[in-house]
């Protein structure tokens, strides 16, 4: 059986009952967002991709189907983020920072430039300094992720000539 099969049917039991039934006894209403903090070998699995879920009514639902998932490295960062969101951003204008590079490999990526009308170069200092101006950000690049070295985990980017 594929890891990721195998992950999505045993992440049901494991992971996704026990975080519903938690969001449940904390009254956390369905489409809420939610924020996954995962540390060690389970920062490279998707926990947004967990099994399906036992319905009563007979339909396939999934955790997504209930919830919005978003990630953080660590919760010192999301709560600092959301200190600087609510100090500087105003909530009714949405902004999102898109970071994307046409490669062979990734054969829509072209299709999502060609949507943005305005888009700066990603390099490490743009994309650092969009971080601060953008309340999302939609990364369509490749990324590293080597077993054991989750420090050396990154986004491919463009290289900052000198």
């Amino acid at each position: 059986m594929k890891p990721l099969l195998l992950f999505s049917r045993s992440s049901t039991s494991s992971l996704a009952n026990p975080s519903l039934t938690e969001l449940c006894q904390l009254q956390v209403p369905e489409q809420s967002r939610i924020w996954w903090c995962p540390t060690s070998v389970f920062c490279s699995l998707p926990l947004h991709a967990m099994g399906q879920i036992p319905s009563d009514d007979g339909k396939k639902h999934y955790f997504l189907d209930l919830y919005v998932c978003s990630y953080t490295p660590t919760l010192s960062a999301l709560i600092q983020s959301r200190n600087r969101n609510s100090a500087s951003r105003s909530l009714d204008r949405p902004s999102i920072l898109l970071v994307a590079q046409p490669d062979p490999s990734l054969p829509t990526v072209g299709g999502e430039i060609q949507v943005v009308q305005a888009l700066e170069s990603a390099t490490p200092a743009a994309v650092v300094d969009g971080f601060l101006r953008h309340r999302f950000v939609h990364f369509a690049r490749h990324g590293t992720l080597e077993a054991g070295k989750p420090f050396d985990a990154g986004f491919e980017l463009y290289a900052v000539s000198a």
